[in-house]
Protein backbone atom coordinates (compact mmCIF):
# COMPACT_ATOMS: atom_id res chain seq x y z
CA UNK A 1 0.00 0.00 0.00
CA UNK A 2 1.63 3.45 -0.51
CA UNK A 3 1.14 5.88 1.46
CA UNK A 4 -0.06 9.45 1.59
CA UNK A 5 1.18 11.04 5.58
CA UNK A 6 -1.15 13.68 7.16
CA UNK A 7 -0.87 17.40 5.95
CA UNK A 8 0.80 19.97 8.10
CA UNK A 9 -1.56 22.62 10.32
CA UNK A 10 -0.02 25.17 7.48
CA UNK A 11 -1.84 23.11 4.38
CA UNK A 12 -5.61 24.28 4.81
CA UNK A 13 -7.78 26.37 6.91
CA UNK A 14 -8.09 26.07 10.78
CA UNK A 15 -11.93 25.20 10.45
CA UNK A 16 -10.66 22.04 8.84
CA UNK A 17 -8.60 21.06 11.64
CA UNK A 18 -11.63 18.73 13.86
CA UNK A 19 -11.85 16.85 10.54
CA UNK A 20 -7.75 16.06 10.27
CA UNK A 21 -7.69 15.15 13.74
CA UNK A 22 -10.62 13.05 13.81
CA UNK A 23 -8.38 10.66 11.14
CA UNK A 24 -7.36 7.40 13.42
CA UNK A 25 -3.91 6.88 11.22
CA UNK A 26 -0.94 9.33 9.82
CA UNK A 27 -1.48 7.22 6.76
CA UNK A 28 -4.57 9.01 4.83
CA UNK A 29 -4.55 5.57 2.14
CA UNK A 30 -4.97 3.60 4.99
CA UNK A 31 -7.87 5.31 6.52
CA UNK A 32 -9.43 6.16 3.00
CA UNK A 33 -9.65 2.13 2.14
CA UNK A 34 -10.58 1.71 5.87
CA UNK A 35 -13.35 3.46 5.25
CA UNK A 36 -14.42 2.25 2.14
CA UNK A 37 -15.03 -0.99 4.09
CA UNK A 38 -15.81 -0.38 7.51
CA UNK A 39 -18.54 2.58 6.48
CA UNK A 40 -19.81 0.65 3.86
CA UNK A 41 -20.50 -2.09 6.27
CA UNK A 42 -21.85 -0.56 8.70
CA UNK A 43 -24.32 1.59 6.96
CA UNK A 44 -25.38 -1.35 4.89
CA UNK A 45 -26.61 -2.96 8.23
CA UNK A 46 -28.84 -0.42 9.23
CA UNK A 47 -32.65 -1.32 9.26
CA UNK A 48 -34.36 0.30 6.41
CA UNK A 49 -36.45 2.56 8.80
CA UNK A 50 -33.40 4.44 9.88
CA UNK A 51 -33.14 6.14 6.42
CA UNK A 52 -35.51 8.71 5.95
CA UNK A 53 -35.44 9.35 10.09
CA UNK A 54 -34.41 13.28 11.13
CA UNK A 55 -33.05 14.25 14.28
CA UNK A 56 -34.88 17.32 14.28
CA UNK A 57 -37.41 19.46 12.23
CA UNK A 58 -35.42 20.37 9.73
CA UNK A 59 -32.17 18.28 9.67
CA UNK A 60 -30.70 15.99 7.06
CA UNK A 61 -32.15 12.53 6.77
CA UNK A 62 -29.46 9.62 7.57
CA UNK A 63 -30.09 9.39 3.39
CA UNK A 64 -28.54 13.02 3.14
CA UNK A 65 -26.39 12.82 5.27
CA UNK A 66 -24.82 9.97 3.14
CA UNK A 67 -25.30 12.38 -0.08
CA UNK A 68 -23.61 14.98 1.99
CA UNK A 69 -20.69 12.93 2.46
CA UNK A 70 -20.83 11.87 -1.13
CA UNK A 71 -20.85 15.39 -2.78
CA UNK A 72 -18.29 16.26 -0.37
CA UNK A 73 -15.66 13.66 -1.72
CA UNK A 74 -16.47 14.32 -5.04
CA UNK A 75 -15.67 17.91 -4.84
CA UNK A 76 -13.27 18.00 -2.69
CA UNK A 77 -11.20 15.26 -4.69
CA UNK A 78 -11.91 17.88 -7.47
CA UNK A 79 -10.35 20.08 -6.13
CA UNK A 80 -7.42 18.18 -4.60
CA UNK A 81 -6.60 16.75 -8.56
CA UNK A 82 -6.86 20.54 -9.98
CA UNK A 83 -4.35 21.45 -7.49
CA UNK A 84 -1.91 18.23 -7.93
CA UNK A 85 -1.95 19.22 -11.57
CA UNK A 86 -1.00 22.99 -10.83
CA UNK A 87 -4.00 24.62 -11.62
CA UNK A 88 -3.99 28.03 -10.33
CA UNK A 89 -7.49 29.35 -10.87
CA UNK A 90 -9.36 30.11 -7.56
CA UNK A 91 -12.33 27.73 -6.84
CA UNK A 92 -15.47 28.78 -5.74
CA UNK A 93 -17.19 27.80 -2.40
CA UNK A 94 -20.13 25.03 -2.49
CA UNK A 95 -23.36 25.81 -0.06
CA UNK A 96 -24.03 22.20 1.01
CA UNK A 97 -27.28 23.04 1.63
CA UNK A 98 -28.58 23.70 -2.14
CA UNK A 99 -26.38 20.31 -3.21
CA UNK A 100 -28.63 18.41 -0.67
CA UNK A 101 -31.68 20.03 -1.92
CA UNK A 102 -30.81 19.98 -5.38
CA UNK A 103 -29.84 15.79 -5.30
CA UNK A 104 -33.51 14.32 -5.12
CA UNK A 105 -32.00 11.97 -2.52
CA UNK A 106 -35.59 10.86 -0.81
CA UNK A 107 -36.02 9.72 -4.24
CA UNK A 108 -32.79 7.40 -4.05
CA UNK A 109 -32.70 3.84 -2.53
CA UNK A 110 -30.04 3.26 0.05
CA UNK A 111 -28.41 0.77 -1.83
CA UNK A 112 -27.77 3.27 -5.00
CA UNK A 113 -25.78 5.49 -2.21
CA UNK A 114 -23.70 2.92 -0.73
CA UNK A 115 -23.09 1.87 -4.39
CA UNK A 116 -22.34 5.50 -5.72
CA UNK A 117 -19.78 6.01 -1.78
CA UNK A 118 -18.23 2.19 -2.81
CA UNK A 119 -17.28 3.55 -6.73
CA UNK A 120 -16.35 7.12 -5.71
CA UNK A 121 -14.04 6.05 -2.97
CA UNK A 122 -11.92 3.41 -5.32
CA UNK A 123 -11.77 6.18 -7.83
CA UNK A 124 -10.81 9.25 -5.22
CA UNK A 125 -7.96 6.22 -4.04
CA UNK A 126 -6.90 5.44 -7.68
CA UNK A 127 -6.17 9.05 -8.41
CA UNK A 128 -5.06 9.81 -5.10
CA UNK A 129 -2.51 7.05 -5.34
CA UNK A 130 -1.36 8.19 -9.39
CA UNK A 131 -0.15 12.08 -7.35
CA UNK A 132 3.86 12.47 -6.54
CA UNK A 133 4.61 13.80 -3.56
CA UNK A 134 5.34 16.96 -5.04
CA UNK A 135 1.64 17.19 -6.47
CA UNK A 136 0.15 15.88 -3.17
CA UNK A 137 2.12 19.69 -1.49
CA UNK A 138 0.54 21.85 -4.68
CA UNK A 139 -1.68 24.46 -3.33
CA UNK A 140 -4.76 25.96 -4.62
CA UNK A 141 -8.01 28.43 -3.21
CA UNK A 142 -10.88 27.10 -2.83
CA UNK A 143 -13.75 29.00 -0.75
CA UNK A 144 -11.19 31.83 0.02
CA UNK A 145 -8.78 29.22 1.22
CA UNK A 146 -5.19 27.55 0.60
CA UNK A 147 -5.24 23.82 0.52
CA UNK A 148 -2.66 21.44 -0.65
CA UNK A 149 -3.94 18.19 -2.55
CA UNK A 150 -2.65 16.85 0.80
CA UNK A 151 -4.94 18.40 2.45
CA UNK A 152 -7.89 17.78 0.88
CA UNK A 153 -7.46 13.88 0.78
CA UNK A 154 -7.26 14.10 5.03
CA UNK A 155 -10.28 16.66 4.87
CA UNK A 156 -12.29 13.98 2.96
CA UNK A 157 -11.14 11.17 5.50
CA UNK A 158 -11.90 13.04 8.44
CA UNK A 159 -14.95 14.99 7.05
CA UNK A 160 -16.32 10.90 6.37
CA UNK A 161 -15.27 9.79 10.35
CA UNK A 162 -17.43 13.09 11.92
CA UNK A 163 -20.52 12.26 10.05
CA UNK A 164 -20.53 8.57 10.93
CA UNK A 165 -20.00 10.22 14.47
CA UNK A 166 -23.09 12.33 13.98
CA UNK A 167 -25.01 9.65 13.01
CA UNK A 168 -24.13 7.80 15.76
CA UNK A 169 -24.40 10.59 18.63
CA UNK A 170 -27.81 12.51 16.61
CA UNK A 171 -29.37 10.15 14.82
CA UNK A 172 -29.14 7.27 17.03
CA UNK A 173 -27.69 5.18 14.83
CA UNK A 174 -26.11 1.41 16.19
CA UNK A 175 -22.19 1.95 16.58
CA UNK A 176 -21.67 -2.00 16.18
Amino acid sequence: MSMIARPEVTEYHQAYQPYVEAIPTDNLLEALESQLVTLGEWLQKQPASVWDHRYEEGKWSVKEVLAHILDTEWVFTYRALRFARGLKEPLPGVDQDELIAGGNFDQRPPASLLEEFGHLRRASLVMFKSLTPEALLREGTASDCQFTSRALVAIIAGHAWHHRNVLVERYGLQNA
